[in-house]
Order: structure tokens, then sequence, then C-alpha cells
């Protein structure tokens, strides 16, 4: 959902800084060298810059769970149950510090994936969509974006687990990415396509590995959740 989210936003910024696009995108062979250089360079900074982060901080939710909880064995089924792996830093204040965590992340998290969805989705129809349309020239954009926003609200009114639906979106996410990755990665290396922007053999060579591992682990994600040994 995300990488629909990532093109949708991406192609917003190119249509509103330039008035000759009209409503579409003008491309990085349309503009000026000097700006479209520019461009590409600030894009890749920025995707570079938010990825290392994030995975920065995945990494350490990973070490400090599995150095708390998953060492003794504990099952989270609450929020409560996950605060409890800050407990050896900070102790007591484990449980503020995480709701804070918690719904600052939710507060960042849920308008992204939501419109995420709504954008891949209202872009299967055809239809326009994104913020920067007004909701009559994009109803169906700004319809769905209600629709998942109400319904998450209301889902986590009526389930016990909410971890475990966590756990479920994020193998549902990751085994939907898999085709994105793969087709991604046949336009970014297509010469026809993207001429001289087409990725190198480096580029190429991660890219392949990392959806290489991103198979994998969704064969073993499906595997585990069947047969209950995750």
């Amino acid at each position: 959902m995300v990488v629909c989210l990532q093109s949708a936003d991406r192609i917003e910024e190119l249509r509103t800084e330039d008035d000759r696009a009209g409503d579409q995108a003008l491309g990085l062979e349309q503009r000026d060298s000097a700006p479209a250089g520019r461009k590409l360079r600030e894009a890749c900074a920025e995707v570079f810059i938010g990825m290392f982060f994030s995975v920065l901080v995945m990494f350490a939710i990973m070490a400090a769970t599995a150095a708390t909880l998953g060492k003794n064995g504990t099952d989270v089924k609450t929020a409560a149950d996950a605060a409890r792996a800050l407990e050896p830093i900070v102790g007591p204040a484990a449980k503020f510090l995480f709701a804070a965590g918690f719904i600052g992340s939710g507060i960042l998290a849920v308008p992204v994936l939501a419109a995420a969805g709504s954008a891949g989705l209202a872009g299967l129809t055809g239809r326009q969509r994104g913020f920067e349309k007004h909701p009559r020239k994009a109803p169906i954009f700004y319809s769905l974006l209600g629709v998942g926003t109400i319904g998450g609200v209301i889902i986590s009114f009526f389930t016990s687990d909410p971890i475990g639906l966590l756990i479920l979106s994020a193998i549902i996410n990751g085994i939907a990415a898999e085709p994105f990755l793969i087709v991604t990665m046949l336009i970014a290396g297509d010469s026809k396509l993207m001429g001289k922007y087409r990725n190198g053999k480096l580029a190429t060579s991660l890219g392949w590995a990392s959806t290489a591992i991103m198979v994998l682990a969704g064969v073993i994600g499906i595997f585990t959740t069947i047969t209950g040994t995750g």
C-alpha cells in the first residue's frame, strides 16, 4: 500500500510544482536538465534517509522485544504486554512511554496507510485521487479513505486480540508487496521505459536480492501462520 502512496505522492508533487503539467506530471525528460537532476537527487536522498531511519527503528524494536519478551517466551496479546519490553530500561514508566509512542505512531501511520489503500484502489478504477483534489472531483478516493479509517476504529472496539490483528495485517501487507516489488524491478531495469534513469548493476542486484528475500519471508510467514509454528 505504501508503494502506491509513494508513487501517487511523487506524481502530486511533480504535477503541482509546474503549471505546464496540468493534470499530468511532467517527466524528467520534459524538464530542464538542471532542475530535473536536482529533483532526482532530492528524491534519492529523501528515500535513502527515510528508509535508513525506519529500518534502524525497526531493528531496535525487534532487538528490544527479542531480548525481553522473546527471551522469556511471553505471548503478546495487548499493548500492555508489549510495553513490558521497555521495563528493563525505563522501569515503571514503560507503559507511559509505550503509550506515547503507540499513539504517536498511530497518528502518523493511520492517515498514510488509509490514504495508500484508497489511492491504490481509486487508481485501479481509473478515478482521480490525492489530497490536492477536491472531494467532488475524487469521490471514490475520499469515500474509501473514510470507510477505511472508520472501519479500523470500529474493528478496534470489537476485538480481543489487537496485536494479532497487527501481525495479520503485517503478513498480508508483506505478501501483497511482493508482486509490486517484482513489477517495480522490471520497470526500473527496462531501458525502453526508464532510458538513462534505469537501474545500474548494483541497484539491480540488490533490488532482486531484496525481492527474493521478501518472497521467501512471505512463504515462511504463510507456512508458520497456517501451521501455528511461528
